[in-house]
């Protein structure tokens, strides 16, 4: 009736798990799988969803795992969870975690065409699984460009700063030589972080880059040209 190994439980040649290891499985307390099932009795057919296991039956079970810990001695019942079990499991308990762990039992456990995984390499294989997607995540961050919104806030943040500058919009160094002092700070910017367009700037390095605008100065004989031109408009003015 029972077919024990370390990697799999049969019943009448059929795969199950306990509520513990199920609960393993899908990151989740015991607690919330029978809480699930005693709140939704009606939608789990016994024989179809789960077998339960008392009386003569349990021990008959105890005696087929006596060498695995699979249940406790004093265990007066027992849920073994079937394929669409697990399935309606997974899926009143909503997670990500819980899908991709049904996906993987139904693939490389339930899946009586291929050699079982064991419950420990399936847990290592889904945290492997789950490292290889923060991977990816990691990478993509460091790779994104800026959106337009911040494109739009380094623009105007460059502007604010040339015109600070240049002593502003009314000044003679920037009827002057205003252009000369924009491109000259979007060319240092583009040499800073090594980009053709600043809106190439990728978004882990957006604060950075307002950082650099907001501290830019032009070079040393820029700035003199600067001083020259807005100290001849002040003696004019005077």
């Amino acid at each position: 009736m029972y077919q024990i190994t370390p990697d799999t439980i049969e019943k009448d040649d059929e795969r199950v798990l306990t509520t513990e290891q199920l609960a393993d499985f899908y990151g989740c307390s015991e607690r919330a799988i029978k809480q699930n099932f005693n709140n939704n009795k009606n939608k789990f057919i016994e024989g179809k969803h789960y077998y339960y296991l008392e009386g003569a039956e349990l021990v008959v079970f105890k005696n087929s795992v006596e060498n695995f810990d699979l249940v406790g001695k004093n265990a007066r019942q027992l849920y073994l969870w079937t394929k669409r079990g697990a399935s309606r499991h997974s899926k009143m308990l909503g997670t990500e975690r819980a899908w991709d762990m049904y996906d993987q039992l139904e693939e490389s456990y339930f899946n009586q065409n291929h050699p079982p995984m064991s419950i420990e390499q399936m847990m290592i294989y889904q945290l492997q699984e789950m490292q290889t997607v923060k991977t990816d995540v990691a990478m993509l961050k460091d790779t994104m460009r800026i959106d337009g919104n911040q494109q739009y806030t380094l623009k105007e943040t460059g502007k604010k700063r040339a015109l600070s500058v240049l002593g502003g919009y009314q000044s003679k160094a920037y009827e002057a030589i205003s252009k000369k002092v924009f491109s000259q700070m979007w060319r240092d910017f583009k040499k800073q972080f090594m980009i053709p367009r600043y809106g190439d700037l990728s978004k882990k390095d957006f604060e950075a880059g307002m950082d650099f605008l907001n501290m830019w100065l032009p070079e040393t004989s820029v700035r003199l040209e600067i001083k020259n031109l807005n100290q001849q408009e002040n003696l004019f003015n005077d």
